[in-house]
């Protein structure tokens, strides 16, 4: 059972800490705007606040917005006479239930909206034009007297695609407030793209969106398709650098579960090329900044800002660390030999691996990093371990990697690396991550939730394995989660395992696993499989039936993809779908690991029934297994309580069967 302990932080600790994100700096070169939220709300709504730091001056962050309301997504104005404004996204008019573009000063005065602040429906995303002047935003129309008379109304009859929502273009001049709709017809499902716009170098163009590329004319609203044919598939992070557009997609396209990469599209040539990455390394992010285009790579455990411009072939690095990146920017400020190369960083870890909580840093050409926020400050005096990376040969010579995290007791106090020939195997929990398409490497919230610091904080070993479906590693090992479940995902992680037991890390008689989502998933087959004796496992929102996931969740085109096909899709003597389904696997299970089951009541990617029909098998086998379920909660728990309740519970869960 737990108890309280002064040297471990406490769930509420974790949940209220301010997390940095949406960093950007100044066109100045002399500031950086974040957001900061933590990770669950304590009231109905989010809240979220603005802050500035200085570049270079050590813990200059401070609050710039009072943090009662959801500010969110800074952007600064370019306008040369303007370049200390701010836009951001808020629902300061009514909380939860308004959106609108707010503008204020760097140097203070009133805030003020440039949209309309009665509008429900929420801003996707929205950017400056390169002159200051305008700002394209994307949003669905606001419901008409009639369509919300009739929402109120019981009974009424739901037609599948009746009430459709749909994305539109629109235009705001900053000056008079004006708004035009430039461009619509973009569906709900596709908002991941419709989001992406991009200003274009022509003043007189709007931008692209969606995977129908197109130009929008700002001034006759004319739209020119740039190329006939339709992307295959999902776009994102549009950039339009000289004369080619530049985006994100899939290695294939046509995919779900597969690396991402950059593309190239000339702008008069109707056609595109993949252009970089995808090999042994994913594209995260893009953007342009300035004059460059700028890139976030995941290069096995190692984050990697990266940088191109117009004459350019091949991407430079910016910046590479052994660390996740929350948030992020680069930008080039000036000419020749006055230029200078800033990077802004939302980093997760302290120095030589030992973990901490998100901070933002800025970094200047020939300088050392300067930490600008002090947001984890209160939590400096607990010990969230050192991380370790390791790897293995997997049977068939894959190189799996993981992250070990180990409380500092247990790590060489007098070497910065850890001693093997010292190590003292520690009661071990096996953290598995969501995705699959995800990596982890050196972070505070390494998964979700803080159970990693967590759990490290009260004495216990944390191994969080990168199996193959996931991210870092380029197309092959991505695309093997297509139809792949309970394949080389689980086999890898139990090499891991075995590796950290080899190696005098891990206990092997003291041995628990969890996760959320896939990570839920996956721990639920290991109680299946047997293939190691596991003490206890927390399996949260996982997948337990395959074939059902296909027909009940809100993205059955990607659940369908990781099974291998849907139902409707072969005949009902093909049993693929049941292959890596932990459910069907119940009835021969000889040793019942102890199970906690957490969900989500009102989750839609993976339905609250894939937790009770498997905690129904419990119930026939006597399998040792209590099950909770959150309520008002979708796939993503958001609440404060439900989360403090959460940590709390897989704490006590752990400590009995492990301790």
């Amino acid at each position: 059972m737990a108890t309280a302990n002064p040297s471990q932080v406490t769930p509420e600790a974790l949940v209220d800490l301010l997390v940095p994100k949406d960093a950007r700096i100044s066109p100045s070169g002399k500031h950086i705007v974040y957001s900061c939220t933590p990770i669950a709300k304590t009231g109905k709504h989010a809240l979220s606040s603005l802050w500035i730091a200085d570049i270079g001056k050590e813990h200059s962050a401070r609050q710039f917005t009072s943090g009662l309301f959801n500010d969110v997504s800074p952007q600064w104005c370019p306008l040369p006479a303007d370049r200390d404004l701010i836009a951001f996204e808020s629902d300061r008019a009514k909380a939860g239930e308004s959106s609108a573009i707010y503008l204020i000063s760097l140097h203070g005065g009133e805030v003020y909206p440039v949209t309309k602040t009665d509008n429900k429906k929420s801003i996707a995303s929205f950017k400056w034009s390169p002159d200051g002047h305008l700002i394209a935003f994307i949003s669905s129309d606001e419901k008409t007297a009639e369509q919300e008379a009739r929402e109120k109304e019981t009974g009424e009859a739901k037609v599948y695609g009746q009430d459709w929502e749909y994305n539109r273009l629109r235009c705001l001049h900053v000056a008079t407030r004006e708004v035009f709709t430039l461009k619509g017809g973009m569906l709900t499902s596709q908002i991941l793209v419709g989001k992406t716009i991009q200003k274009t170098p022509d003043l007189n163009s709007a931008g692209y969106y969606g995977v129908k590329f197109e130009r929008v004319e700002l001034f006759t609203r004319n739209v020119h398709n740039v190329c006939q044919e339709r992307f295959p598939g999902p776009a994102r992070d549009l950039a339009w650098l000289g004369n080619a557009l530049y985006f994100l997609a899939g290695a294939s396209p046509d995919k779900s579960a597969t690396s991402s990469v950059i593309y190239i599209m000339g702008i008069n040539h109707n056609s595109w090329i993949r252009y970089a990455y995808g090999g042994t390394s994913c594209a995260a992010e893009l953007r342009l900044r300035g004059d460059k285009l700028k890139a976030l790579i995941q290069n096995g455990l190692s984050d990697e800002i990266r940088s191109l411009d117009s004459n350019a072939l091949t991407f430079g690095l910016e910046w590479s660390g052994l660390t996740e990146l929350e948030t992020w920017d680069s930008l080039n400020i000036g000419q020749g030999e006055s230029r200078e190369d800033l990077i802004a960083l939302g980093k997760q870890s302290g120095d030589s691996g030992r973990i901490a909580p998100t901070e933002i840093y800025s970094f200047e050409q020939w300088k050392p990093m300067c930490q600008l926020s002090q947001h984890g400050q209160a939590l400096t005096k607990f010990d969230f371990g050192k991380a370790l990376p390791l790897d293995c040969k997997a049977q068939d010579g894959t190189l799996p990697d993981a992250i070990l995290i180990r409380p500092s007791d247990a790590v060489d106090k007098y070497s910065e690396e850890f001693s093997e020939d010292e190590a003292k195997p520690q009661p071990t929990v096996v953290l598995i991550h969501g995705g699959p398409y995800g990596r982890i490497t050196i972070a505070f919230n390494l998964l979700y939730y803080y159970w990693v610091p967590y759990l490290v904080s009260a004495g216990y070993a944390v191994l969080c394995p990168n199996y193959r479906g996931g991210s870092g590693r380029g197309e092959d090992h991505a695309s093997q989660a297509r139809g792949g479940m309970g394949t080389t995902d689980y086999s890898d992680i139990i090499s891991l395992v075995h590796k950290g037991i080899s190696m005098g890390l891990i206990d092997e008689s003291r041995v628990a696993i969890g996760g959320w989502s896939q990570g839920g998933f996956l721990s639920y087959l290991a109680v299946t499989r047997e293939d190691f004796h596991l003490k206890a496992a927390v399996c949260g929102a996982g997948v337990t039936d395959w074939d059902m996931m296909s027909m009940s969740s809100d993205a059955p085109w990607f659940e369908s993809e990781l099974a291998g096909c849907a139902p409707w899709e072969t005949t009902s003597s093909d049993i693929k779908g049941r292959q890596g389904s932990p459910i069907w696997n119940m009835k021969d299970v000889k040793t019942k690991t102890p199970l906690l089951i957490l969900h989500g009541e009102e989750d839609k990617r993976v339905p609250v029934s894939q937790a009770v029909a498997f905690h129904r098998g419990c119930l026939k086998y006597d399998w040792p297994c209590e099950m909770v379920i959150y309520p008002k909660e979708e796939h993503r728990i958001g609440e404060r309580k439900h989360v403090v309740d959460m940590l709390k519970r897989i704490r006590r869960f752990y400590d009995f069967h492990l301790r």
